[in-house]
């Protein structure tokens, strides 16, 4: 299911649909919060292609649960990061953050703005430490990452 609202979130009359189908935001949100490792990376895609659009936005901005869970998404909580799974949830930060002034405010409060950093030197950390052990996908998503990182820390003036 999450697979199919990341993909119809590609288009903007299926990020239309997605949004007005009842439950189906918060669908995603849960599917970004629970242990299935394909799960989570669907459902971070999913955020990634809503953000795009005006709506899209407005909706990760209104559910008060939605932007914690993106940030908790780029370092898990026990420091282990999975790479796939935080190039998506960055992607889908700096997604949020174009054009959006709320999003900015929103990233920039201390609890987020704490989580924000630490995400940031975690993969940081993972890429100066770990890089040359990492295989080719997982250095790819690491980079991946860490560019979209360092893109959501420049639009906030970081």
């Amino acid at each position: 299911m999450l697979d199919f609202f990341a993909n119809l979130g590609f288009d903007p009359e299926g990020q239309i649909a997605v949004l007005k189908t009842d439950h189906a935001f918060q669908l995603i949100l849960e599917g970004l919060e629970c242990r299935h490792g394909p799960a989570r990376e669907a459902a971070a895609l999913a955020l990634r292609n809503l953000a795009f659009a005006a709506d899209g936005k407005a909706a990760l901005l209104g559910k008060p649960r939605a932007v914690p869970a993106l940030l908790r998404a780029v370092q898990t909580a026990d420091g282990r990061t999975d790479l796939r799974l935080a190039a998506r949830a960055s992607a889908a930060l700096w997604a949020l953050l174009g054009r959006c002034e709320k999003a900015k405010v929103v990233l920039r409060a201390p609890d987020n703005l704490a989580q924000l950093r630490s995400a940031e030197h975690a993969l940081t950390a993972r890429g100066m430490l770990c890089a040359p052990a990492e295989g080719g996908a997982q250095r790819a998503a690491l980079e991946e990452a860490l560019r979209n990182m360092g893109a959501v820390m420049s639009i906030l003036g970081l």
